[in-house]
């Protein structure tokens, strides 16, 4: 499955990433901060670090990508990030608690990690496609890799599931079918905003962690 960045979900992803950052985390980051895009793809967050030195890694070749490799062996120092996005990463990998520990270990104490995945979603290999994650896996993920977390999200309910299979299988019918599929997906993310009705059924979830302090062992 292609997924359009036109889809309901792609712009609530956008909204997060960036007020996350732009709010949480930022506000706290030095002029000299350094930030690591794990599976960056096309780079849509540079515009926010601009001020910031920038570094992006991923697997795919046709990435706008500055270093070559596997998010689970990343080749940086321990201790010098203050910031790990990762966007749409964790349902790609085999191993997400190897993602998560080295995340962790290339992020300075009190550093931020944002990340947002997928719960109810159509299989999209990109190129490959493994897990679907529950509000109690993640904790449990985080928890296990040491991460304090700030926020965790559900990405949107019922009608927001429904406005995503609308935009995503209609975008490939007839003009006027099209035009009516859009119209619905439209109508249906915007009802979710206001009637939040069956959150259990949430396309994805959002955390924002941070690395704690280890305690002093006297």
């Amino acid at each position: 499955m292609r997924i359009s960045s036109k889809q309901p979900f792609r712009k609530r992803i956008d909204r997060y990433v960036r007020g996350t950052v732009l709010l949480d985390v930022l506000p706290r980051l030095s002029d000299y901060g350094l930030v690591l895009d794990v599976g960056c793809g096309d780079t849509p967050y540079t515009d926010l670090f601009v001020n910031l030195q920038y570094i992006g890694v991923d697997l795919n070749k046709r990435s706008k990508v500055a270093v070559l490799c596997d998010a689970a062996q990343l080749p940086f120092n321990s201790e010098i990030f203050d910031l790990v996005l990762a966007s749409e990463l964790l349902e790609h990998v085999s191993k997400p608690s190897l993602v998560l520990k080295e995340a962790y270990r290339v992020l300075r104490f009190d550093g931020h990690m944002v990340m947002t995945t997928r719960f109810l979603f159509p299989y999209h290999p990109e190129p490959t496609d493994y897990y679907r994650f529950t509000e109690e896996a993640l904790t449990q993920l985080f928890e296990e890799a040491d991460f304090r977390i700030v926020g965790l999200e559900r990405e949107g309910g019922l009608l927001l599931l429904l406005a995503n299979i609308f935009s995503s299988y209609g975008g490939g019918a007839p003009h006027p079918i099209k035009e009516i599929t859009q119209l619905v997906a439209s109508t249906l993310d915007l009802a979710d905003h206001y009637l939040k009705i069956g959150s259990e059924y949430s396309l994805g979830f959002y955390v924002h962690a941070i690395k704690q302090h280890k305690p002093n062992i006297e």
